[in-house]
């Protein structure tokens, strides 16, 4: 056949190579569990606290720009306990998104 070959032909492999496959798979080392396996834990005050580090008040008005007015608000309480001196401008700034929310809402 030229340049036409059936679907079956194009994509089959030779029983040799599966019956290899096969035998490789049977003979592989298998993975076993520790015993003692413990899961992760939940992130520590110390990552928590880096996190919100990484909280900036222009992140919080990128969310806003992007309409994403509950995202904007959290990132200001993040930041209203993390700089507890800018505190009545990022509430005020929570009160405006709040209200963009509503209207985006339709509640008002």
């Amino acid at each position: 056949m030229t340049g036409e070959q059936s679907s079956t032909e194009e994509f089959s492999a030779p029983s040799s190579t599966i019956d290899e496959l096969a035998e490789k798979l049977q003979n592989a080392e298998r993975i076993v569990p520790s015993e003692n396996y413990q899961a992760p834990t939940p992130a520590s005050e110390e990552s928590q606290q880096y996190e919100s580090d990484m909280v900036t008040p222009t992140l919080a008005e990128i969310y806003a720009s992007q309409g994403e007015y509950n995202a904007a608000i959290q990132a200001y309480e993040i930041l209203m306990f993390s700089q507890p001196a800018k505190a009545p401008e990022f509430q005020k700034r929570i009160q405006e998104l709040q209200r963009n929310q509503m209207e985006k809402d339709g509640l008002i």
